[in-house]
């Protein structure tokens, strides 16, 4: 799984992803954590705790399956929404180490609770892996972890999708470019011209089919933006990678700061 932290999105974006969007997708936002081999794999029927059970291999999970039921358990089913058979031991492999590149689903409330509450940060002893056939799947760390918003961890394929979808629905209503800079200019009362920052998102955007973000420890996208930009704006005659917007000279290496301090709010407004 293609993971980014949740820290690498713009304020704005995170704001949008925790407020709205994990609603709407419950396997969006996650943990990660490095907790090697040092967790138990739990399962229990339904909302009965008194059925909760430890696991530590496939045999003691098949025994498990034949007590409550003796129907016969899809297996496959399981494993493909829960995918417990990589946290317990099999035939075939040891039970995974987890790392923090490892995605711990998270619920909506403890995500919330976490970031708009950083300071007192959350306690939180279990993650609930997923749901089959009337089981519910835990992850049951060894010892208690205080989470904070530096752990937390989006889905990236499923982000970039809802994403997606949200510029095509945002492309279909406003068909022209000019439509959508008029668009962009009413939500953040632009007098004149479109600011840099925020064409360079909205045509990076428009090419990319999701928002500029954080690449790496260093690296943003900023460099693509800059390339929309300075086909649009006029150069400073005395300044080398910058244009003049309103009577002011905006650099590139301005722009990243820009549209995360304050222009990446607009943007997200007109999408999302």
């Amino acid at each position: 799984m293609s993971i980014i932290p949740l820290l690498n999105l713009v304020k704005a974006e995170r704001t949008f992803i925790i407020d709205t969007l994990i609603y709407d997708s419950p396997l969006l936002v996650g943990v990660g954590l490095s907790l090697g081999t040092n967790y138990c794999l739990e399962i229990q029927v339904g909302n009965d705790s008194r059925s909760r059970q430890p696991l530590s291999n496939v045999d003691e999970l098949r025994r498990y399956l034949n007590v409550i039921s003796s129907d016969a358990f899809d297996e496959e089913a399981l494993s493909q929404e829960t995918s417990i058979f990589d946290y317990i031991d099999t035939s075939q492999a040891k039970k995974r180490s987890i790392t923090k590149k490892t995605f711990l689903p998270l619920s909506c409330s403890h995500a919330k609770a976490i970031v708009s509450s950083d300071s007192a940060r959350l306690k939180n002893h279990e993650f609930h892996l997923g749901s089959s056939q009337s089981l519910d799947v835990f992850i049951v760390p060894n010892r208690h972890h205080v989470l904070s918003s530096k752990n937390i961890i989006v889905n990236l394929p499923v982000y970039d999708f809802n994403l997606s979808l949200l510029l095509k629905k945002f492309e279909t209503k406003y068909k022209h470019q000019f439509d959508r800079v008029n668009r962009l200019k009413i939500i953040s009362k632009a007098k004149g011209h479109l600011h840099p920052a925020l064409f360079g998102a909205l045509r990076f955007s428009i090419e990319h089919k999701r928002l500029p973000r954080k690449c790496g420890r260093n690296r943003t996208d900023e460099a693509d933006m800059w390339e929309f930009i300075r086909h649009d704006y006029v150069d400073s005659p005395h300044t080398a990678n910058a244009v003049i917007y309103e009577g002011t000279m905006i650099r590139q290496e301005d722009i990243w700061k820009q549209y995360n301090e304050t222009y990446s709010k607009y943007l997200i407004a007109a999408i999302c």
